[in-house]
């Protein structure tokens, strides 16, 4: 086991060199971590990837990115949160995500993270590592990355990231950006504050001049008696 501080640069080096399988369970997605783990170049017969699209900070685009190398063997879980690179050979468990700074919360907030992980050969450690891998994917929380959970992934409520993201991500997302949610109302600060409904229509009533609402009543009652006597032409005239 090897104590490791540049996680990208060990990470991409064993991926690279896989032929047989790689499996990934990667809770967190940047834009850049195609290019930096050079997916292009994989040669792995089988490629299967668990991440935590709807979490607020997976990047859609590299979402999409991954769905078009790997199709339906990319999947999601809620729940997930570890950082897991895995081939038969090697293992490297880390702090690091998927993105140039470690986290796909990409941006000056982010800069100067420190992450590191572990490196292992050891047989048992990997067969453990494998069997762990194999229960989440198949478990009934984690389902395939399709467009739903992508369109989901530009507008999470309430979780890791959300409305800071989100601003990020529907910059970059020209095919998949949505309209943003208008801004809900000011709510009265005490409920003894709010007026009364009753109270408010009388404040309006009150606003209104005398001769205003007369002059509307009086144009209304003028407008029924014609439409009235329209129907009653209409009426004569079929009779």
């Amino acid at each position: 086991m090897q104590f490791v501080k540049d996680t990208f640069e060990s990470v991409a080096k064993f991926l690279k060199s896989e032929d047989i399988e790689i499996a990934l369970a990667v809770a967190f997605w940047g834009g850049d971590a195609m290019k930096r783990l050079g997916i292009a170049e994989w040669k792995a017969k089988n490629v299967r990837m668990i991440c935590n699209a709807t979490s607020g900070a997976c990047n859609p685009l590299a979402l999409n990115e991954l769905r078009s190398h790997i199709g339906s063997n990319l999947r999601t879980n809620p729940n997930l949160h570890a950082k897991v690179y895995w081939t038969p050979s090697t293992l490297v468990i880390t702090s690091a995500n998927a993105s140039a700074s470690s986290l796909s919360l990409e941006g000056e907030e982010v800069k100067g993270n420190i992450e590191a992980g572990i490196v292992s050969t050891d047989h048992l450690l990997l067969t453990e590592v494998k069997q762990w891998f194999d229960e989440l994917y198949d478990s009934h929380k984690t389902v395939e990355v399709d467009k739903n959970i992508i369109k989901k992934a530009l507008a999470p409520a309430g979780s890791r990231g959300g409305p800071r993201s989100n601003r990020a991500f529907r910059s970059w997302g020209s095919g998949l950006s949505e309209p943003p949610e208008p801004a809900p109302l000011p709510a009265a600060k005490d409920a003894s504050q709010a007026p009364a409904p009753q109270e408010t229509n009388r404040k309006q009533s009150a606003l209104i001049p005398k001769s205003s609402a007369h002059e509307t009543h009086h144009r209304f009652v003028t407008k029924v008696n014609h439409l009235r006597s329209a129907k009653a032409r209409i009426f004569s005239a079929n009779c």
